[in-house]
């Protein structure tokens, strides 16, 4: 894990394969997931708790002046709750457990109360839904759930928990995958993705590579 330090500018980025527990001034805690980075300024950081963050994180945080968690897609601003931010390229989910949340993107705004969960669609409208049968918080105990998200993005996650990476030779990159996978094996995790999608997989050790391919027809007929 690397902590860079400036007079009153910190920033965070774990290592592959890493989560970081990281408490912030105010003894509110930040769970950082897998290739993640946060960026915050100390200075009057009791009156003013923003910070930014690309990839996904928890965030545990303490009653006080507004907290905000700026994004590349959008902003999210709390008083004191529970909550988990997913960012990555083009992407933002927003999942509430306590307290409140305001999310927004461009014009667009909602404020999710307990069990809400907030996302960007492919348009980049942003939606407003049930948390329930979302595991958003999963990746904490080494759990990665997905809910008619592209396969892709399985695979993306696979290649932050393990270092490794994802080459996708298949027409089905883009096919709605629903399901999980553990981050403690990774011949589990792409046995769990890859067949429920008929897909196979090879992983080169020594390049740390690992290739997706469709199932071969002649032998898923046999």
């Amino acid at each position: 894990t690397f902590v860079f330090l400036m007079p009153d500018n910190i920033k965070i980025e774990p290592l592959d394969s890493i989560h970081l527990d990281y408490p912030l001034p105010d003894q509110s805690i930040v769970t950082l997931n897998a290739a993640s980075t946060l960026e915050l300024d100390t200075t009057n950081w009791s009156s003013n708790r923003t910070l930014f963050l690309t990839g996904e994180a928890f965030f545990d945080v303490t009653e006080g002046s507004t907290f905000k968690v700026n994004t590349d897609q959008g902003e999210v601003k709390v008083l004191g709750t529970t909550f988990n931010v997913f960012q990555r390229e083009d992407r933002l989910k927003v999942a509430c457990y306590t307290g409140k949340v305001e999310v927004s993107h461009q014009k667009q705004k909602v404020i999710l109360n307990p069990e809400e969960y907030a996302y960007l669609d492919l348009k980049g409208t942003l939606i407003k839904d049930s948390i329930r049968n979302r595991n958003s918080k999963g990746w904490m105990d080494d759990v990665y759930s997905f809910k008619d998200e592209p396969v892709s993005e399985a695979f993306k996650e696979i290649e932050r928990q393990f270092g490794v990476t994802v080459v996708i030779n298949s027409s089905s990159k883009d096919s709605l995958y629903s399901g999980f996978f553990s981050g403690r094996s990774l011949k589990d995790a792409l046995e769990n993705v890859c067949y429920s999608m008929s897909l196979d997989y090879d992983v080169d050790l020594k390049s740390k590579m690992v290739t997706i391919t469709d199932v071969d027809q002649s032998e898923s007929e046999e």
